[in-house]
């Protein structure tokens, strides 16, 4: 999984270069984010993943769908705990983020869907639309998996002017 290191102003398209990633790897997760970093910063302060890891290795023949279930859960009530979630109308909402797990993508959208695309990559972002441009085009050439994120990353940040380096890439055993 890779990330540009932009911050990009909504009202002013002002932009920045952050140091604090928009991915991070723990355990058998990388988790990356879009839009607004507090719930990532929640998840790495003070999600435990020790226990989960305690908890997915009690259920071996768990999928990585349910896996992830259980950890969008936990986000879930951790986001809420620390008044991240946003309620409207009964509905609750949180982030945007991308979750890895041993080999499979899944995008978690902000209503806490959770979706596994039917193809091994997915992007999100300013930037989406020519990463998938090049995560497809590269599908069946022998490139690595990490050159083929900067290569989608180099496009976006072609094409999308709130993309921008430096990258930040991390990956999880497939």
């Amino acid at each position: 999984m890779g990330a540009d290191s932009a911050g990009t102003s909504p009202n002013t398209l002002d932009q920045v270069s952050c140091k604090t990633p928009k991915i991070y790897k723990e355990g058998d997760f990388v988790i990356g984010t879009v839009g607004c970093l507090r719930g990532m910063q929640l998840m790495q302060n003070y999600l435990d993943m020790e226990e989960r890891g305690k908890a997915i290795a009690a259920v071996p023949e768990a999928t990585p769908f349910e896996i992830v279930s259980g950890l969008v859960e936990d986000m879930r009530q951790l986001f809420s705990h620390y008044g991240y979630t946003q309620m409207d109308s009964g509905k609750e909402t949180g982030g945007n983020f991308l979750i890895g797990y041993r080999g499979s993508i899944f995008l978690v959208q902000p209503e806490y869907d959770i979706i596994e695309p039917g193809f091994p990559y997915y992007s999100v972002g300013n930037g989406d639309s020519a990463a998938f441009g090049v995560l497809y085009a590269t599908r069946e050439r022998r490139v690595s998996p990490k050159d083929r994120v900067i290569m989608a990353l180099e496009a976006a940040e072609m094409f999308n002017a709130a993309v921008r380096r430096p990258w930040v890439i991390e990956s999880v055993g497939g």
